[in-house]
């Protein structure tokens, strides 16, 4: 899923995402200049406990950057949420309206500037205040009366009404609930849907040499009997595919699936070009390539290896 709002009774509200997200589905892509999700009324209800989480996967050289994640949030600190601060520590605001900063803040224990995905979750039970990172509670505590924040919920930046410190990065799975959650319960949430299987091998965008993709594996999900699975050539059909589709391959009682059949090797031509210019410096073009172990290019009943060359339309025969 891309976004998800959430209370205690589970009823979420979805957001369609924009590239590959934690779990499967799509996560909501951020670039860090003016993009963000204004999620109106959702959370307004939330005037004590609460839980906060989202996952997130930050851009390339984003060290020193001050991103908001998600919340309900307000310049004059009314409202609770999440950010990865300036000094790269992870960081959770649950504000009182007043002007006292240290009460309000809790940051992660150590500083995180990878673009690994990381999941983080903000609780607040009476004026209690703790912070997880990777379903791992944190060191520090605050204790700090919430004042709700009467304008939206905001995905991407970390105030509803100022144009700033917007998220760089991916965002999946953002879920608010009306109650402080333990750390048992957060690392629920962390796993995502227990039915839902995980750990796929290949892994996720793994590039696999197609000789040696014999079959799909997975670890099932916790009380599932059984999986669905799709499998396909193109990677939009396989997404937008149902059970009536040809990429839908059956559900699968087992923690496997036999590629046998499904698979080929080629399919097209393979080519490898090369720009040879006499004019310029080093006047020749080449490449070069050491294997680890001896390779057979007879398989699959190639027979001969072809070399084409092509004079540029301009050029007179020499």
């Amino acid at each position: 899923m891309g976004v998800v709002l959430q209370d205690s009774t589970r009823d979420p509200v979805h957001s369609n995402g924009q590239q590959a997200g934690r779990y499967h589905g799509g996560a909501l892509s951020f670039s860090g200049a003016g993009q963000y999700v204004n999620c109106g009324a959702a959370a307004a209800d939330i005037t004590g406990d609460f839980t906060l989480a989202a996952w997130i996967k930050m851009a390339p050289n984003n060290s020193g950057q001050y991103m908001g994640i998600a919340g309900r949030l307000n310049g004059v600190y009314q409202g609770f949420g999440l950010v990865r601060h300036s000094s790269d520590v992870l960081r959770m605001w649950v504000g009182d309206g007043s002007t006292d900063l240290a009460k309000r803040a809790i940051n992660s224990d150590v500083k995180y500037a990878d673009t690994e995905w990381h999941h983080v979750a903000a609780v607040h039970e009476g004026q209690a205040n703790w912070l997880f990172v990777d379903g791992k509670k944190q060191g520090g505590t605050t204790n700090v009366t919430l004042v709700p924040n009467p304008e939206f919920f905001h995905i991407g930046r970390q105030y509803s009404h100022l144009n700033d410190r917007y998220f760089n990065g991916l965002i999946d799975d953002v879920r608010v609930y009306n109650k402080a959650m333990t750390e048992a319960q957060i690392n629920l949430v962390l796993a995502g849907d227990p039915l839902a299987a995980s750990s796929p091998t290949p892994g996720i965008d793994a590039v696999v040499d197609i000789r040696d993709a014999g079959s799909l594996s997975w670890t099932a999900g916790a009380g599932a009997a059984s999986h669905d699975v799709y499998f396909g050539t193109d990677r939009k059909a396989v997404a937008a595919a149902g059970k009536t589709s040809p990429e839908f391959k059956g559900n699968q009682p087992g923690t496997s699936f036999s590629l046998a059949g499904l698979t080929a090797f080629g399919g097209g031509t393979q080519s490898m070009p090369f720009d040879y210019n006499d004019i310029r410096t080093p006047y020749y073009c080449e490449t070069s390539r050491t294997w680890t172990a001896a390779q057979d290019w007879t398989t699959e009943g190639v027979t001969a290896l072809v070399l084409y060359v092509r004079g540029a339309s301009v050029m007179a025969p020499e």
